[in-house]
């Protein structure tokens, strides 16, 4: 009787792309609904209702724009107004019928000043940023505002103290591969000029042509500022002299997915695209899901509503969220989390948010008092009950039901979901060796059931002959015996009903079987 001590299994995450047989230990084939953090596989999925929204409020997008007597957000749709943790507080009148397009929405922070964007409507930004003063149309110069000019743009985002102005319409005509930059801001005030032919401002457009197409969104990467196209990636250097910047081609083979479907992490910009998710270091582009998932995404991600992807830095986790779309949904209900530290990739269930954004959220601190759990359902420690580490969390709007506010980087999910981890095409020895599991010793941590099911396989890539499921009750259960022959064997871990588990590996009792 020997002992195989797996203290790696599924720590690596999921691949799809490789032959299973070739996989190290530490991938899993197939799993859903689970998350990697700390050397651990937790059982994860779904969200948590945190708030209704003020009736007659529907929200489409939310920016994190924290100021320094409260942590605030703002959410937008057919209204804008503030959320500060405790109170929703209203700023503006409603927007117009047209300018509520739900997939329009773009945001930025220019230093302490909010700017919301709607591609259907005018950009608007809150100056001074407080509770009592309302979003306002973007000034063009000293007399006129957007408004007044008749100018619409697909996204804006802030790069230093300018404003970057993307794929414009002026006056009803469309420039779609057209850039403007504004004059630069004063501090926590909007720019004062868009006006290129003023020589006291340095504003100016630049109207890119060639083969990268339309521009749909961009972002600032470290001096840069990087426009993402339909067809490439255009990036702008800021020169620091009277041109502000100059544009130059960097690649022709990444098309976005759409607005809002990039991520600044740690100097690199992470990028949904229609067929993979890619990393821009400023000097290349490549693959974060090549020879792991990509065959996968591929295969299920809903590419008519692709453009409602959105992406978003978890940064307190180290994680990059890609929230996807697939086959049959329209607004995301898939997170696709690549880990960034641990360099692995999960994937879990939400329900159809429209986006979200990271920030931290002020809360009632936890006690015994205002505690919804037991003692006994309660899993992890006293400190993770909170939102997520130190109070940072995901969060934002939904589209099902009633509109609110939802948390998604929440352990505690109020939506059903169930936790499936499989490997198949698992090595214990050798090729040549048949082997038999008689018993395996979970390392597990959950105060509800969890099932377990270990299989042999004849040949690589043959069918699995399952033995039957074993329910496994941490803190109570020890082992779980089962007789399984075979050159290679498969094991499943199930969890139901939201059970949020901690799994660090697993022991293997076998006996050698012969060889083949």
């Amino acid at each position: 009787m020997e002992l195989l001590q797996i203290r790696d299994f599924g720590k690596s995450g999921l691949n799809t792309d490789l032959p299973k047989w070739d996989l190290p230990p530490g991938f899993l084939t197939n799993a859903q609904n689970f998350r990697i953090f700390n050397n651990k596989i937790f059982g994860f999925g779904g969200q948590k209702t945190h708030v209704a929204m003020p009736d007659g409020f529907d929200a489409y997008h939310v920016l994190y724009a924290p100021r320094p007597d409260s942590n605030t957000w703002i959410y937008a749709g057919n209204k804008i107004y503030a959320y500060d943790g405790i109170s929703f507080h209203e700023l503006g009148a409603t927007l117009p019928a047209y300018a509520q397009d739900p997939e329009g929405w773009t945001s930025c922070s220019l230093g302490r000043v909010p700017v919301l964007n709607n591609s259907a409507y005018y950009p608007m930004a809150q100056i001074p940023q407080d509770n009592d003063t309302d979003f306002a149309i973007l000034p063009y110069d000293e007399s006129l505002t957007w408004q007044d000019k008749n100018w619409h743009c697909k996204a804006m985002r802030s790069f230093g103290p300018y404003l970057i102005a993307m794929n414009m319409t002026e006056e009803f005509v469309d420039y779609p591969d057209t850039v403007r930059w504004s004059s630069p801001a004063e501090r926590n005030y909007a720019p004062s000029s868009w006006d290129e032919t003023d020589p006291a401002s340095l504003a100016s457009i630049n109207s890119l042509g060639g083969d990268g197409g339309d521009i749909i969104d961009g972002l600032q990467l470290r001096n840069s500022f990087v426009l993402y196209r339909d067809f490439g990636i255009t990036t702008l250097d800021h020169t620091g002299d009277s041109y502000v910047f100059n544009a130059q081609d960097l690649t022709t083979s990444v098309n976005i997915a759409g607005i809002n479907s990039i991520c600044e992490v740690k100097g690199r910009h992470f990028i949904i695209s229609s067929n993979d998710i890619v990393q821009n270091t400023g000097d290349q582009v490549v693959s974060l899901m090549h020879a792991r998932v990509r065959v996968l995404y591929a295969n299920i991600i809903n590419q008519d509503y692709i453009h409602n992807a959105f992406a978003v830095h978890n940064v307190t986790t180290k994680e990059y969220w890609a929230f996807l779309p697939t086959s049959g949904s329209i607004y995301p209900n898939q997170v696709w989390v690549y880990n960034y530290r641990e360099n692995s990739w999960s994937i879990h269930d939400v329900n159809v948010p429209t986006h979200a954004d990271y920030g931290r959220l002020d809360v009632d601190t936890r006690t015994w008092a205002n505690w919804d759990e037991t003692w006994g359902t309660a899993t992890g420690s006293w400190a993770r009950q909170n939102n997520s580490v130190f109070n940072n969390t995901i969060m934002g709007p939904t589209v099902t039901g009633t509109s609110s506010i939802q948390l998604l980087d929440f352990f505690t999910s109020e939506t059903d979901f169930t936790t499936i981890l499989e490997r198949t095409d698992y090595q214990l020895t050798t090729m040549q060796d048949v082997n038999t599991i008689t018993r395996i010793y979970p390392h597990l941590k959950s105060t509800q059931p969890v099932y377990f099911q270990v299989g042999s396989q004849q040949h690589a890539g043959g069918p699995v002959r399952w033995k039957p499921r074993s329910a496994f009750n941490a803190g109570i259960d020890r082992k779980i015996d089962v007789i399984t022959t075979g050159e290679l064997f498969a094991f499943r871990i199930e969890a139901q009903n939201n059970s949020s588990f901690e799994f660090s590996g697993l022991d293997v009792e076998y006996t050698h079987a012969g060889l083949r």
